[in-house]
């Protein structure tokens, strides 16, 4: 890349980073206002998959997904595979999440919510054997780095805080489908399962609760 399109490309991921604040804030419209100025300075993936956070936090999922897919075809990057298999979890289209929770795993295999939302995708489909095993190994990855409460919440807020230099390893918040505390207790589910018995309660409780819901949806 030469110089130029490089200090453009400079520019138009410091206009992300202030997109980032305001999304940071709930300003929605504000943070989706600089990712459209980054664009204009220099298409880059970053202002397109920040857009898709700031549409995703506000329900519309379509578009959303359309963000995404530009920003990983300027360049793939495991968060957003993972926040665009969010939002295809959060329609029930749970071939197509785990098919990219499965890509942004493939990508960064020790990230522990990655393979969790991966064993609850497999769930959904009732493939329990391929959900406990990628359970066991989150449990695995958990008890390894968050072993009480507040260390858990470490680890959530690790993986959800705004990385502080966009420009050094271009990092992006990472937006899960349930809150903070639903999510730390997830984690601690996860350390605290001592056995195999204990993640197959996980996983069969939560092909119950799938199977629940797809009856809801054939009345």
């Amino acid at each position: 890349m030469q110089g130029s399109e490089q200090a453009k490309l400079n520019q138009a991921y410091r206009v992300v980073q202030e997109g980032l604040g305001f999304y940071d804030q709930g300003k929605y419209q504000e943070a989706i206002a600089r990712y459209r100025s980054s664009i204009d300075i220099h298409p880059n993936f970053a202002a397109f998959a920040g857009w898709g956070l700031a549409l995703y936090d506000q329900g519309k999922y379509d578009i959303a997904i359309t963000k995404y897919e530009k920003s990983l075809s300027l360049q793939p990057h495991p968060t957003t595979y993972f926040n665009l298999g969010l939002v295809y979890f959060h329609q029930e289209n749970y071939e197509n999440a785990v098919e990219l929770f499965q890509k942004a795993v493939s990508e960064d295999e020790g990230n522990i919510l990655y393979n969790f939302n991966l064993g609850l995708a497999l769930s959904k489909l009732n493939r329990p054997d391929e959900s406990m095993q990628i359970m066991l190994k989150a449990r695995e990855l958990a008890k390894k780095n968050a072993i009480k409460k507040d260390e858990a919440l470490q680890v959530y807020e690790g993986y959800q805080k705004i990385t502080a230099d966009l420009l050094r390893d271009l990092e992006l918040q990472i937006k899960h489908q349930k809150s903070k505390e639903e999510r730390v207790n997830n984690i601690l589910e996860l350390i605290n399962a001592n056995s195999e018995e204990d993640l197959q309660n996980i996983v069969y409780q939560n092909r119950k609760s799938s199977k629940s819901t797809d009856e809801v949806k054939k009345m």
